[in-house]
C-alpha cells in the first residue's frame, strides 16, 4: 500500500551507475516482504565463498530520508515464529517513523547520520529513539553519538569495530549467533 512518495532526484548518471537524490519522503505506506523456503538442488562440489562485502546495485547519495507513520514487514518462511519476542525471521514494525541524512553507500562503504527513528514491533519492542551518526565498511564499523531509548532502556554510546576484511567479520558475527 502506497500512501505518499515523494523522490527528488539531482542526477542520475547511468555511465557510472551513480543516483544522487535531494530526498526521499514516504509516508502513510505498507511494505511487506516475504521470504520462501529455497527449492533444494542437487549439491555441487565447488566451495563455497567467503562473505564478501556486499557492493551495492549503483553508488548512492541521499541528502535527507523521511519515513512517516509506515509500516514494514519481513518474514522468512524457512523458521518458526517465535512468540513474544523480536523474531530477526518475523518482523512487523508498526508506526515507522526515521529522518536520516547524509546517506552514502558507495562500492566499499555504507554511512548515514540518523537524526531520529522510532518503531514498534508486533512482539511489543518498541524504539522510543534512536539517533547515531553511522559508517559500515569493509574493514570497520562505527557509531558515533549512538542513542537508544526504549521503553526500559536508555544507552549512549560511541562504538568502532576493527576488522581485517569483512569476510571474517562475518563469520565472526555468524559464530557468535
Amino acid at each position: 500500500y502506497l500512501g505518499y512518495l515523494q523522490i527528488d532526484v539531482d542526477e542520475f548518471d547511468l555511465a557510472e551507475l551513480a543516483l544522487d537524490l535531494k530526498q526521499v519522503q514516504l509516508a502513510n505506506s505498507s511494505v511487506s516482504f516475504t521470504q520462501f523456503p529455497k527449492v533444494s538442488k542437487a549439491k555441487d562440489n565447488t566451495e563455497s565463498k567467503a562473505a564478501a562485502y556486499p557492493q551495492p546495485p549503483l553508488l548512492l547519495s541521499l541528502d535527507r530520508l523521511s519515513l512517516t507513520d509506515n509500516q514494514f514487514a519481513f518474514s522468512n518462511e524457512s523458521y518458526l515464529r517465535q512468540a513474544e519476542v523480536l523474531d530477526f525471521n518475523h518482523l512487523n514494525f508498526q508506526d515507522l517513523n526515521l529522518e536520516a541524512r547524509q546517506i552514502s553507500w558507495q562500492a566499499d562503504s555504507l554511512q548515514a547520520q540518523i537524526k531520529q527513528m522510532s518503531l514498534e514491533d508486533h512482539s511489543g519492542f518498541k524504539v522510543n529513539r534512536f539517533e547515531t551518526k553511522a559508517f559500515f565498511g569493509a574493514q570497520q564499523i562505527r557509531a558515533r553519538d549512538l542513542l537508544l531509548r526504549t521503553p526500559q532502556t536508555n544507552i549512549q554510546l560511541d562504538y568502532t569495530a576493527d576488522y581485517a576484511d569483512f569476510s571474517a567479520w562475518a563469520q565472526n558475527l555468524a559464530e557468535g549467533i
